[in-house]
């Protein structure tokens, strides 16, 4: 996992993008990432980072957004360089931020698609869910017309995508919402691309992914979100939980301005309640709960406390 956003990043101030002191990810994190790949024993290298790798021309050799991996390119040069020299194999880059869907091969100066030569590997882009973009209009034969290492953008839809991983290939199924400005019910399947175990370049699937397949998504028994007209801060402050991870106990540390009692819940991560309980007898100030959880399945959990005005989320993590 990189972070290009906030540790080491210049923000675009109209400095050249080959300015070797134009850092994107900055020496430290970039040492750490050749380390890794170096070292990596993975069958598959994936990245997840937030702002697109592969360049985005606008069609006269210029760039079309300075706010990516464009407006870094000696940052980028080296990572590339790095990559080659190592001969670093199945490299899978994860990337979100610019709210649309793309699939691209992430290609070097003799990149050739039609063989499938000069590619470091794939980029899946996944768009927003409900957020809108720059463009809501479908843009896709102009973008590619300039960029061919694009196999496959779309500018206008919003949903999500699903990776499904296996040791012969990685696969990435997008699905879009029917309609994001309303909370109605409704998603369709869009397209699928995969890259094979060994090979660099993407490719079209006949059909999402038989394992697992579209997800068994559901409202969640009750919003993790902060229903309309409930404050959560007034009166109950959640200060910590910890250890987070979590083994078997948790103890929850906050702050009450009055006293009442306190529902808690922990939802998975699918909305379902899986714990519940009623603190009862608490005081004025800072208090203390412990909760045990050593039932709980390894993975992500949300713990709710929640008066009958209040309410507070904090995330926590199971393992074995």
């Amino acid at each position: 996992m990189l972070d290009t956003r906030l540790e080491a990043r210049v923000l675009q101030d109209g400095g050249a993008a080959s300015d070797p002191n134009r850092p994107l990810l900055g020496a430290t994190q970039l040492n750490w990432l050749t380390n890794n790949l170096q070292t990596s024993t993975a069958r598959w290298n994936i990245l997840g980072q937030q702002v697109m790798m592969a360049p985005l021309e606008n069609g006269f050799g210029g760039i079309l957004n300075i706010d990516q991996w464009d407006g870094y390119t000696d940052e980028r040069d080296q990572l590339y360089n790095m990559i080659t020299t190592n001969n670093i194999n199945n490299l899978v880059v994860l990337t979100g931020d610019i709210h649309t869907s793309w699939v691209n091969d992430i290609p070097l100066g003799n990149y050739d698609g039609s063989t499938c030569t000069g590619s470091l590997g794939v980029e899946f882009v996944t768009t927003s869910v409900t957020s809108t973009s720059f463009l809501t209009f479908d843009a896709s034969w102009l973008v590619q017309l300039a960029n061919p290492h694009n196999q496959y953008v779309e500018t206008s839809k919003r949903g999500y995508l699903i990776l499904d991983v296996n040791k012969t290939r990685i696969q990435g199924d997008y699905y879009y919402m029917n309609d994001v400005e309303s909370p109605t019910p409704g998603e369709y399947y869009g397209t699928s691309y995969f890259v094979n175990d060994t090979e660099k370049c993407a490719n079209q699937a006949t059909t999402f992914s038989s394992n697992p397949g579209p997800l068994a998504l559901y409202a969640p028994e009750f919003p993790i979100g902060t229903p309309l007209g409930i404050e959560t801060s007034n009166n109950l402050v959640v200060l910590g939980a910890y250890p987070n991870p979590i083994v078997d106990n948790v103890t929850v540390q906050f702050y009450l301005h009055q006293s009442e009692n306190i529902n808690v819940k922990v939802y998975d991560i699918t909305g379902k309640l899986v714990f519940k309980n009623i603190a009862s007898n608490l005081s004025i100030g800072v208090n203390y709960m412990q909760l045990n959880l050593q039932s709980l399945e390894a993975g992500t959990y949300n713990l709710v406390l929640e008066t009958n005005f209040h309410r507070s989320t904090k995330k926590l993590v199971k393992i074995n």
